[in-house]
């Protein structure tokens, strides 16, 4: 029988959103085997440029060193990278202003056919040694996708939908809630399992609906506990639906809820044969050995134990029966986070598990993090680590997909991801509930314990071969550039928009911890100028504003642009801006050249409350892409 490692088949009704989830995977090492983490590596994830077919662009990655010495203890102050020429060590940034990097990511271009490798140092405040990473070749190759998933839209990977492979056929089962919160599941089949070709339906293989069955309530496909009657009338629903293939049965675990709010908290298992057309709860909903549970993901370890990790103020691992349908008693929940978390996926790659997550912040983007150990039980203690951007580009964590060797998260972007305040750019209606989901493709990259994932406007792949390349609108020209900028509060100078880290550094309080940001001194409008080391192209400015949970706050702002710091024009007008974080800008082509790059916010707005929220002002980074050759 054929298993996937993961495949998404979504529907988004009255708010719930359904994953297709599977994250067994195979590995060379054993999870009782003890492994020990470096302190620092380094990796790349290949991209090109927008036009091009040759993928000879590497963004580099490594990770931050926590360091203790007899007196102190701290996070690393600064990195060099360096290139090997000719079997000696020279300095990869040009610049000897430069050579001192604090962010943890470095794009190399134009590589050709030739391969090339790097090492990063890590140095502490004192300009010590402390940390040596590997060292790493970017080798290019040629560019044979296919397929393009576009981040600006929404998008839909093209492979077969294959987590369910039963007698020759791809299986997956849609969601279905009615007006009155009536849940069931419709059975459909394919050929091929790609999402747009003829998937047949098999029927309503489980239904809370007396109406879906000739016999009505007599029907053994009816279940009690989907119905618009359960809950003292009102009803139910199911969030973050995982599937998994046992023998001949296919094994849903849900978060189930009833209809109109989350106060349960409770899992149901739902199983049955592909292609039988009868479908069954193993169970009433219940709270896994009386604890609360949420968000919902669950996992076969490469040993065949099946286990469920459902979040709410805490994340908790539940161990199940050989049969994959019951809670294991015999062994306690395992609490991998005491902070509360959203979307929780975990992966197995090379013997490491990794546990990915999101803030709790509803439907707005939040903060992306991730645990890793060398077994899962070790997730208990494993520390929260931040990853890719404080709003994770517009979205929210999600789940990681793979083809071939290549990795990428599938990251959820909800309706509140995008501009409220005008015209959605997703125009699709999943729902009777109104609300529009999306995904981004954001390529990722494991080594030894550490996760690292990018975004890119589009992002080319081919199933067959397993390619996975980001597209980028030119080179990123804004990395450690000079900046002139109002003055900044004491502590978030104005460095910190362009130093290449864009994400919260303490993932447990992102919002109020010393996090790496720029912040205006006064709490009224203010500009951020960018000076390009000489007048480039334009075609992209992405700006990640500050992102406070429970206020949301939104800047208007303007992009600008001059040769001489006075005459400006405006290359974007985001004066009714109500995008929270991260804020894309792809511009229209132009032949003209810009040194001076300007951020001119007008105004700050609460999203959540609609009132004015300046003291939650600052910007965690500005990237600016083009060409200046």
């Amino acid at each position: 029988m054929k298993k996937s490692i993961l495949a998404l088949a979504v529907t988004v009704l009255a708010g719930a959103f359904f994953v297709s989830c599977s994250t067994s995977e195979s590995s060379t090492s054993e999870s009782s085997t003890a492994m020990v983490r470096d302190s620092l590596v380094l990796t790349a994830i290949p991209f090109e440029l927008e036009g091009e077919t040759s993928v000879d662009n590497f963004k580099l990655h490594w990770n931050e060193v926590n360091w203790k010495s007899e007196n102190e203890s701290s996070k690393s102050s600064y990195f060099i990278l360096y290139e090997n020429q000719n079997g000696k060590w020279v300095y990869a940034e040009e610049k000897s202003t430069r050579r001192k990097m604090k962010g943890t990511t470095y794009d190399v271009y134009d590589l050709g056919t030739n391969s090339r490798t790097y090492k990063v140092e890590a140095y502490n405040s004192s300009g010590s040694l402390i940390a040596v990473s590997n060292s790493y070749t970017c080798k290019p190759f040629t560019d044979e996708t296919t397929d393009i998933f576009d981040n600006t839209k929404q998008s839909l990977v093209n492979k077969p939908n294959d987590e369910i492979f039963f007698n020759g056929k791809y299986w997956r089962y849609i969601y279905n809630r009615t007006a009155d919160n009536a849940v069931s599941y419709e059975e459909q089949y394919s050929e091929t399992g790609l999402p747009d070709d003829l998937w047949e339906s098999n029927g309503i293989v489980i239904s809370g609906n007396p109406a879906d069955f000739e016999d009505g309530k007599n029907d053994p496909r009816y279940c009690e506990y989907l119905s618009a009657e359960y809950n003292d009338g009102n009803g139910c629903k199911l969030e973050s639906t995982s599937w998994q293939v046992k023998g001949s049965n296919v094994i849903s675990w849900s978060h189930y809820e009833n209809g109109i709010n989350y106060s349960l908290s409770q899992v149901i298992c739902i199983y049955g044969t592909p292609g039988t057309g009868l479908f069954q709860a193993r169970s009433a909903p219940y709270q896994p050995q009386g604890n609360a549970s949420r968000d919902l993901i669950s996992f076969v370890d490469s040993d065949g134990k099946c286990y469920i990790l459902g979040s709410t103020s805490t994340q908790r691992c539940y161990r199940l029966k050989d049969n994959w349908l019951d809670i294991d008693d015999s062994f306690e929940g395992v609490i991998t986070s005491t902070a509360s978390r959203e979307a929780p996926c975990i992966r197995k790659v090379d013997g490491w598990y990794y546990l990915f997550s999101s803030e709790s912040a509803g439907w707005y983007p939040t903060q992306g993090t991730y645990q890793s150990a060398s077994s899962l039980l070790e997730l208990k203690d494993a520390t929260m680590n931040p990853m890719g951007n404080r709003a994770t580009f517009g979205a929210q964590s999600g789940q990681i997909d793979k083809m071939g060797n290549s990795y990428y998260m599938l990251a959820n972007r909800w309706s509140q991801g995008w501009n409220l305040g005008g015209t959605p750019e997703y125009t699709e209606t999943l729902g009777t509930s109104g609300i529009r989901f999306a995904q981004r493709m954001l390529p990722i990259s494991f080594k030894g314990g550490y996760a690292f994932y990018d975004y890119f406007p589009q992002v080319k792949y081919n199933y067959s071969n397993g390619q996975v390349i980001g597209v980028q609108k030119g080179k990123l020209l804004s990395l450690n550039c000079l900046t002139n900028a109002t003055d900044a509060a004491e502590g978030y100078p104005s460095s910190y928009a362009v130093d290449g880290i864009s994400y919260a550094e303490n993932p447990e309080s992102p919002s109020w911890s010393s996090a790496n940001y720029y912040c205006p001194a006064e709490e009224a409008a203010y500009e951020l100028v960018v000076i390009l080391d000489k007048p480039a192209l334009i075609k992209q400015v992405d700006v990640t504003f500050r992102n406070v949970n429970g206020s949301e706050p939104a800047s208007g702002y303007l992009i600008q642009v001059s040769n001489n710091n006075k005459d400006y024009t405006t290359l974007a007008d985001r004066s009714t801006n109500y995008i929270i974080g991260f804020n894309e800008n792809i511009l229209p082509n132009s032949e003209q050249k810009y040194k001076f790059i300007k951020i001119s916010v007008n105004y700050m707005r609460d999203v959540t409350h609609n009132t004015t929220t300046w003291w939650a002002r600052g910007i965690h980074e500005v990237s600016i892409y083009g060409y200046d050759d």
